[in-house]
């Protein structure tokens, strides 16, 4: 069976559309906002849906932003999906004027395991890039990383692309098209398919997250972050440490070049004193001798006259 979208009316507002998403027969309520409040309500009804699940619970995380315009570049997150049960949300951040405090709390409490497919950048992007600073309690769980085939029990390749991932942990025909994944993501209305590529990865996320049990190994994706930041103070501090004996090798080298060039300029001082010295004393001796020879020669022409 394919996978299809049809917008539900009559609409909510402008910027609160309401879609139903079939992914192969199950469909998916999707929620896509830049209203603050229309999230708010969304993270209510979803919570106490939930509540049972509160130590396990499950949510599928996605992370858009648009194509950089230049090397270099970092584009601002631009939306945020999440997805739990048949319940998806995108949220337009760019166009939002702030961010709900639940959702703040939401995404830092450990009780809640994120996943996602390829994520590796979603936590930095929502706290360094996005405007409203979003800070996660943790990095969500990379599913690339534990993924199983559901036909074999087999470890799949982390590098695997998303569309494998999905056909061999949940038997899914899906296409998440590049041209899609690198479209505008920061324009106001979002196309079809962009909503459609959105939703599909955030649930396909909560799926597979919660067919792998995921909350019980985000304590090792903790303890391996935890190592990461130590590993990286570690390099903070010897990249210090270098730069600190390197200054003071730097200034060793420069009070040693002063020392020899103070001692070889006391050296030229010395020389010269001792040659004017000599030079003077050689003037002394030849005045003498000359005073000495004028008074001898004196004498003579005393005697012979």
């Amino acid at each position: 069976m394919a996978i299809s979208i049809t917008e539900d009316y009559p609409r909510v507002s402008q910027n609160h559309l309401r879609f139903t998403i079939d992914v192969h027969g199950t469909p998916c309520a999707t929620t896509v906002t830049s209203d603050p409040e229309v999230v708010r309500k969304w993270l209510r009804k979803t919570l106490y849906r939930y509540a049972r699940f509160r130590h396990r619970l499950v949510v599928g995380l996605g992370v858009q932003w648009r194509p950089a315009s230049y090397r270099g570049e970092k584009p601002p997150a631009a939306t945020l999906q999440l997805c739990v049960g048949r319940r998806c949300l995108i949220f337009q951040l760019r166009h939002s004027p702030t961010v709900p405090n639940l959702l703040r709390h939401f995404l830092k409490d450990p009780n809640y395991t994120f996943v996602g497919m390829g994520n590796h950048s979603d936590a930095e992007k929502l706290l360094e890039s996005s405007e409203h600073e979003l800070e996660m309690a943790r990095k969500p769980v990379n599913l690339s990383r534990h993924a199983v085939s559901r036909h074999d029990g087999r470890r799949l390749d982390a590098r695997a692309s998303r569309e494998t991932i999905v056909r061999e942990c949940l038997g899914y025909d899906v296409d998440f098209n590049t041209r899609i994944g690198r479209s505008d993501w920061e324009k106001y209305e979002l196309d079809d398919e962009q909503i459609l590529y959105a939703a599909v990865d955030a649930y396909c996320s909560f799926l597979i997250g919660k067919d792998l049990r995921a909350w019980e190994f985000v304590n090792i994706c903790t303890a391996i972050w935890t190592q990461e930041q130590d590993l990286w103070a570690q390099e903070a501090q010897e990249q210090e440490q270098n730069f600190w004996e390197d200054l003071w090798a730097q200034e060793a080298r420069e009070q040693d070049q002063n020392f020899w060039e103070d001692l070889c300029a006391q050296e030229a001082r010395e020389q010269d004193q001792n040659f004017w010295e000599d030079l003077w004393a050689q003037e002394a001796r030849e005045q003498d001798q000359n005073f000495w020879e004028d008074l001898c020669a004196q004498e003579a022409q005393e005697q012979d006259l």
